[in-house]
């Protein structure tokens, strides 16, 4: 038995070529991880970027949606539209659709049972995006969203989803 806690030279010997040849695995592939690690990178990067940039396009939709249906109630004795349609081409030139998604994602609710509407007006109208289109974005189902009472229309997050 051995006090000193060294090997045998068989075992110093293993160590020392398991040593040599991690540093020669190290030394002819560093390159290659660091590259690949950068890429990594970039790539999660881009698409992070890529959902984020669809997701600032839908809210930009919602906030012409809002106008347009304010511009709308204008003009017709502070009543809403009943569907999107109503609204073009005088109001807006066509009825937007989110980039995220493949089909038409915008859901007007309207009146007292719409979501949101928690004092119960009649003259209401709530805009969502509906569906999972921004989950990659971090946004949950169902929004963004606007109101017509929420301050310049712009789209916000609550943070349940009531719809």
């Amino acid at each position: 038995m051995r006090g000193t806690g060294e090997g045998s030279p068989r075992l110093q010997a293993a160590g020392q070529e398991m040593s040599r040849v991690m540093k020669a695995f190290l030394h002819r592939y560093s390159f290659a991880l660091i590259v690949a690690a950068c890429l990594f990178t970039l790539a999660h990067s881009t698409y992070k970027n890529h959902h984020n940039d669809q997701l600032g396009t839908c809210k930009s939709n919602l906030r012409a949606l809002g106008l347009a249906m304010e511009m709308y109630s204008t003009d017709n004795s502070a009543r809403y539209p009943d569907n999107f349609a109503d609204l073009v081409p005088e109001y807006i030139d066509q009825i937007p659709q989110c980039p995220a998604s493949t089909e038409a994602s915008y859901i007007l609710h309207l009146g007292p049972d719409a979501p949101w509407n928690d004092a119960g007006f009649s003259d209401y109208y709530y805009i969502c995006c509906a569906g999972q289109n921004h989950l990659q974005a971090g946004v949950p189902k169902n929004l963004p969203a606007t109101n017509s009472i929420s301050d310049h229309h712009a789209p916000y997050h609550p943070q349940e989803d009531r719809s």
